[in-house]
């Protein structure tokens, strides 16, 4: 690596280069065998907020003694001079640079080079990627962190494969010739250049005896051979372990609630190992987030793993991988005139993911940028292009090396929509005698999705236009001269299909009612087909289903007619097969695009329009009415156990709702229900303000908005507000920002401030901020500590009207002389409200409040039950002064003295 360059790191007033100031910069450049540094804490001539004084810990620091910025610019010039600049994501410090006039033309940031070099770490930020280094957000220090990471980088940069530098000395030129590295000898080379085939056979999972019993591990855990010095004995987990157990003995389907802190997931996790080996069976575990997938397998399943002779695997959905076939396409044929340098940085990453990766999957290549992001679908493993156990990459195929490996185990961790793909198409999986479900309040919307259609016209027209473009897969067929006309021919039909499809989302466009939201469902009922007869709706639809039977009919001839020409060849080329799969997905499209119209017992369709306001999108959708019946003949019939387990199973108790919706036989079924471990009653208040308006007057918003101000400034912020609708989040963030802000507030609000997972962390991180969150983060976020001390529910959370599948069940259960309101509507709002709740309380020494801004609660004949569902907090109902001091002393002031309103208040 050359020496001829100057570490560069500035801590600043904010984030913006135009309003925002330097209050420190530090210079590290290399001196032969020594490092020379310069560093000047700087005058930004205004105050400096509180949270960065606390971030870089300068808080008593008084800036005003040193030099402006101005006064020191010339020395930071000539200490620079013209040596490479190079710097942690360097661009924002270039940025505040450039308004003081000096202007760097020549930067290395270490920050996309560590993407290259280092593409399976979590996180990219300094702190994480030299820890050793810290304290951080003091210049000084980064920039001697910064220099052991151009260091490591260079050495992860030796360690790859010489194919490998050689591709990304070709991608990078110059960049890459700045870092004079040579290959090590004995290095692993890179799945892209070790093409085989797959190879035949597998392990059988045969018992193994051994003596070892749940309950014996559970109390002592170090006799296996591991140590747990953090480890926590709790009964509840020992009583829920237990009940696992039985269930493996009885052939039971076991429905446990048990909230957080349980300890869940040991609790079934180590009965699925012991019983699975035991007797040389074969357990799936479904998760619905990745979150709890990655912890199962990083921290949960090797405590419960031990070391017995006991094999695991993790699978993931065929999209999640790379395809190594495409990857290798886009290695071959990317031209550096071509691209762009963002893309050309992407496929280096994508290139040292790939030889450095023994997962292959999307998480670990965890994109961020843009660029990576679209790069991965060009390479992701869809099934429109994969060729199979025929390809020839089948050998190291990421995704084939995770299935070879599951039909090994006795444990295989997968998420729900596996799960649901293996119930339609019984080949997903290898065949498993036990099944753990966990979040599985989730479970029956997954199945619904998977044994229903979803076509975004716009995705299948950009699929199909690639396809018939010069160059595109037509173009690819090895060919012959009786090839050639059906080739052409079906390029033909394609391009009407095309037109087709166009005029198929326009007429969708023009048939979708007026609408307040950038998103709409349009329900296809008797009434609205029958209206459709002798329209322009029945002749487009019809035109389009003829071009795609067209299709479909025209694809199957081609791979037929090549068969027959070039034998068992076609079968080994690559991109054959991947006709060979477009031509049986044609034939999908066409059968689901016939079955797609009116409703029947069975199935109800419906059309959903997005980004009404800009390039509105239509996506035909159908799915069944009641999943209960093909979930219980397509997996309670198939295995020997059930486990399903969430925080919300149960309504108040009873697992009635949750047995109806996934189809569990009654005498199979067995239940459980474990108290929370953590203090409810005296570590949370639930508060319900007794004079709020309707949640449907002009006023509500208004006075909750004017409830939070009073409110969140007393508290420090550490809020989380839960709306029922993105048009009321977007009120909200409107009223609160203007005048939370100018008291160090920060508003972050979902959707409007970034995604739900960006906006938790940025929440975690801040040591004042309000996070407004939609339907997304009524569950799954987990904020321990006081770092959140107040969850405000908008309104009790009912699902919105609209949803054709939901309006199709309600009025089936209405049919059957049934209340659909008590019988679903009512259920799935309190089990929502249950997990709206759980936000709270993370640990056992959390502590705080959540408010109900829904007066239904207190004054409907229904709103008992919301409170009957919960753990027993401290009830408190009051008018709203008095409310808001009662959070502020119990969060503030730590008070316990709370007066509890008596539950058998007026509900009428």
């Amino acid at each position: 690596m050359r020496t001829d360059f100057v570490i560069v790191d500035l801590e600043t007033t904010g984030l913006n280069p135009e309003s925002d100031q330097v209050i420190q910069i530090a210079m590290l450049r290399e001196m032969g065998t020594q490092t020379d540094t310069l560093a000047f804490f700087i005058n930004p001539n205004r105050s400096v907020p509180a949270f960065v004084r606390r971030l870089t810990g300068f808080d008593t620091m008084d800036f005003s003694q040193f030099p402006t910025l101005d006064e020191v610019i010339e020395e930071i010039r000539d200490f620079i001079g013209d040596r490479l600049v190079v710097g942690h994501q360097i661009g924002f410090d270039l940025a505040f640079l450039k308004r003081a006039g000096l202007h760097i033309e020549t930067f290395l940031d270490t920050l996309e080079w560590a993407r290259i070099a280092l593409p399976t770490e979590p996180s990219y930020r300094l702190e994480n990627l030299v820890p050793e280094e810290g304290p951080f957000h003091d210049a000084r220090n980064d920039v001697q962190a910064t220099y052991r990471l151009l260091y490591r980088i260079r050495t992860a940069l030796s360690h790859l494969p010489e194919t490998t530098q050689r591709d990304l000395r070709y991608l990078l030129g110059n960049e890459w010739d700045w870092w004079q590295v040579e290959a090590l000898p004995n290095t692993r080379p890179s799945p892209l250049d070790q093409p085989h085939g797959e190879p035949s056979g597998g392990r059988e999972l045969v018992p193994f005896s051994h003596g070892w019993q749940s309950q014996t591990w559970l109390k002592n855990p170090t006799n296996i051979g591991k140590n747990f010095e953090e480890f926590e004995q709790r009964p509840s987990q020992e009583a829920m372990m237990a009940a696992v157990e039985r269930a493996y003995q009885d052939q039971s389907i076991l429905l446990v609630e048990a909230g957080t802190g349980t300890g869940k997931s040991l609790a079934y996790l180590i009965p699925a190992v012991l019983v699975s080996l035991k007797q040389g069976e074969r357990t799936v575990i479904a998760t619905h987030t990745l979150a709890l997938q990655e912890q199962l397998w990083n921290k949960d399943l090797p405590m419960a793993q031990q070391d017995l002779p006991v094999n695991v695997a993790l699978v993931k959905g065929r999209g999640q991988y790379v395809c190594l076939l495409k990857a290798d396409e886009i290695r071959q044929t990317t031209t550096v005139l071509n691209e762009d340098r963002e893309r050309r940085i992407a496929i280096a990453r994508l290139l040292t993911f790939i030889a450095q990766t023994d997962r292959g999957d999307y998480d670990a290549f965890n994109p961020s940028s843009r660029e990576a992001k679209e790069l991965w679908q060009d390479v992701m493993a869809d099934r429109h292009a994969c060729a199979g156990p025929r390809c020839p990459y089948a050998g190291p195929c990421f995704m084939r090396l995770a299935r070879r490996k599951a039909e090994e185990s006795h444990v295989v961790i997968v998420n729900h929509a596996l799960l649901a793909s293996h119930m339609a198409n019984p080949v997903v999986l290898p065949e498993f005698d036990h099944v753990i479900i966990d979040e599985a309040h989730h479970f029956a919307d997954v199945v619904e999705r998977t044994f229903g259609m979803e076509f975004v016209i716009a995705d299948f027209r950009r699929i199909l236009a690639e396809n018939t473009a010069r160059n595109g897969l037509f173009d690819h067929l090895k060919t012959h001269p009786d090839l050639f006309s059906p080739i052409e021919y079906l390029r033909a039909q394609s391009i009407t299909l095309l037109e087709r499809l166009e005029s198929l989302e326009n007429v969708f466009i023009a048939e979708t009612p007026p609408s307040d939201y950038n998103r709409q469902a349009v329900r296809v009922t008797t009434e609205r087909f029958e209206s459709w007869q002798g329209t322009q709706v029945e002749k487009t639809m019809a035109l389009t289903r003829e071009a795609m039977a067209n299709v479909a009919q025209a694809s199957r001839d081609i791979w037929s007619a090549a068969e027959a020409i070039f034998g068992d060849v076609i079968k080994n080329d690559p991109t054959w097969l991947r006709f060979e799969k477009w031509a049986d997905d044609m034939s999908s499209y066409s059968l689901h695009l016939d079955q797609w119209g009116p409703p029947t017992s069975q199935q109800v369709s419906w059309w959903e329009a997005t980004h009404l306001d800009t390039n509105p999108q239509i996506t035909l959708r159908f799915g069944p009415v009641d999943v209960a019946p093909l979930v219980h003949d397509t997996l309670w019939n198939q295995i020997k156990t059930g486990v399903l387990t969430s925080a919300t199973l149960s309504v108040a108790g009873d697992f009635d709702y949750m047995a109806r919706s996934l189809g569990i036989p009654k005498e199979r079924m067995r239940t459980m229900r474990l108290p929370s471990p953590f203090n409810v009653r005296a570590n949370s208040v639930l508060a319900i303000p007794s004079d709020i308006p309707d949640v449907n007057s002009a006023e509500h918003l208004k006075e909750l908005a004017e409830f939070l101000i009073e409110v969140v400034p007393r508290i420090n912020g550490r809020t989380l507000v839960l709306t029922t609708s993105h048009k009321s989040l977007r009120v909200l963030a409107d009223k609160l920002r203007p005048v939370l802000d100018p008291l160090g507030i920060v508003t972050l609000a979902q959707g409007i401030d970034g995604p739900s997972v960006r906006l938790v962390d940025q929440f975690k991180q801040s040591s004042r901020a309000i996070l407004l969150g939609a339907a997304g983060l009524w569950e799954g976020v987990d904020v321990p500590g006081a770092d959140l001390s107040l969850v405000v529910m908008a309104r009790l959370p009912f699902a919105a009207p609209g949803d054709p599948l939901e309006e199709a069940r309600l009025e089936r259960i209405a049919q059957r002389g049934q209340s659909a309101f008590y019988q679903r509507t009512l259920p799935q709002a309190i089990l929502r409200f249950q997990q709206g709740f759980g936000r709270l309380l993370r640990t056992k020494n959390d502590r705080g409040a959540v408010v109900v801004y829904d007066p239904r609660i207190i004054r409907s004949r229904y709103g008992a039950k919301f409170i009957q569902a919960l753990a027993g907090p401290t009830i408190v109902v009051q008018p709203t002064h008095h409310v808001r001091q009662v959070i502020h002393d119990f969060i503030v002031k730590g008070g316990h003295d709370v007066d509890e309103t008596p539950t058998n208040f007026n509900y009428e």
